[in-house]
């Protein structure tokens, strides 16, 4: 039956290398039997690692686990794709794709769907480097620096805040260090990890709120199944949790952080939202 997985996944892989196109998720269905209600197109946000990001041609990360492991469990394929959060987002929108995740601290809600949180909620503040002598009372203090952020914040952007955008946590703090921002917002969890990776020494400067990351199921695409899903992936997490897979999925990647963000000790089941 592995072997069988395994070589399912390829050929979608294989049809998104062809094809270069949405269009694939179908086809890949059609060529894995047919049953589009067994068939989840995903998107995921690139270069995120180790959430999600592309090592020797295959798409690795925890997200992708996670939802491996769960689709496993469920008889579920997937056919996953990275692409930009922006993108993934659009895709979604546009009945593209049936399941991406959602941040709380980015435009990413959808009128249609369901969430499924998954992490723990993550303070997120602005940081300068250690020499530095910035400080910030206000929002409005923020107008006159340089802030590098991984992805657009509606909160900064309606206040006219510029924000210099990278692909993910690790190139803003090396824009910091290097002197291309002034400041970056990340989250607080992971500061220590990237100073050690990036040989950066970094001093919080402004508490700005709070991110959860959670799966996002497409009611237009899905339908009534939405909810379905959301379930079965709600228990399959629960038990992934309680078994002490998600531990392993997590030090699988050694990022110390992910333990604490997806609080793998905790014994309380995962739930499904409205709205996040």
């Amino acid at each position: 039956m592995a072997k069988v997985l395994d070589l399912s996944r390829c050929l979608i892989v294989m049809v998104f290398l062809v094809t270069g196109t949405f269009a694939a998720f179908s086809e890949a269905a059609d060529l894995l039997g047919g049953d589009k209600q067994k068939f989840l197109r995903v998107v995921l946000p690139q270069n995120t690692k180790p959430m999600a990001y592309i090592h020797e041609n295959e798409t690795r990360g925890i997200y992708v686990d996670v939802l491996e492991h769960i689709a496993d469990s469920q008889g579920i394929e997937l056919g996953i794709q990275l692409v930009s959060l922006d993108r993934a987002h659009q895709l979604m929108l546009n009945s593209s794709a049936d399941l991406s995740v959602a941040y709380t601290i980015v435009n990413t809600e959808m009128p249609d769907a369901i969430y499924l949180p998954f992490s723990q909620k993550l303070k997120v503040s602005f940081y300068s480097r250690e020499d530095s002598d910035i400080e910030i009372h206000q929002d409005s203090d923020l107008l006159q620096y340089r802030i590098g952020s991984a992805r657009v914040i509606p909160e900064l952007q309606y206040q006219g805040i510029k924000q210099q955008f990278y692909k993910a946590p690790g190139h803003q703090v090396k824009a910091l260090k290097t002197g291309r921002v002034d400041l970056i917002l990340i989250g607080d969890l992971g500061v220590t990890y990237w100073q050690k990776l990036y040989g950066a020494r970094l001093k919080k400067v402004y508490p700005f709120g709070s991110n959860q990351i959670s799966f996002l199921f497409n009611v237009k695409t899905l339908g009534g199944r939405a909810e379905e899903h959301c379930r079965l992936f709600a228990k399959a997490l629960t038990d992934l949790r309680r078994s002490g897979e998600l531990r392993n999925i997590t030090e699988k990647y050694k990022f110390p952080v992910a333990k604490k963000l997806f609080d793998s000790k905790s014994d309380d089941p995962y739930s499904c939202v409205d709205s996040i």
